[in-house]
């Protein structure tokens, strides 16, 4: 049984109103709704990551 990981990245942009959170729920969100997840004859693993602008850092992080 083959796995596969599949990763949902979010920009946050300088200024945005959009919290890191937000951010990461719409990420997590879009896993779900397009079942990025559903491969059939593997094991999938979904993330979500969100990328700071300004700190030009990797902000927010969690498994789906």
């Amino acid at each position: 049984n083959k796995s596969t990981l599949v990763f949902e990245f979010k920009f946050r942009k300088t200024g945005s109103a959009k919290t890191a959170e937000d951010l990461l729920n719409e990420a997590l969100q879009q896993i779900k709704e397009k079942q990025y997840t559903q491969i059939p004859d593997r094991k999938v693993k979904g993330y979500a990551l969100v990328f700071d602008q300004e700190t030009k850092k990797f902000v927010a992080f969690k498994q789906s």
